[in-house]
């Protein structure tokens, strides 16, 4: 299991860098579309988690503390 997703991963990587071949995507997601969502949400928010949690923590703060002022 963890080759398969560790292969499906760096596919799901490198089809997502270049977005190129959406016709790969969708047969996969036809075939296992369980096993797809799996192995391309860790994979996608890995690289994608870094830079953003920053933003997305302040932005949330910030929304608490206004909430909670009014």
């Amino acid at each position: 299991d963890e080759h398969f997703r560790r292969s499906l991963g760096d596919d799901y990587m490198n089809l997502f860098k270049k977005n190129a071949p959406p016709n790969a995507e969708n047969s996969q997601a036809n075939s296992k579309p369980n096993m797809k969502d799996r192995a391309s949400s860790p994979i996608q928010f890995q690289p994608e988690e870094p830079p953003k949690p920053t933003k997305i923590i302040a932005m949330e703060v910030d929304d608490a503390s206004l909430s909670v002022d009014d």
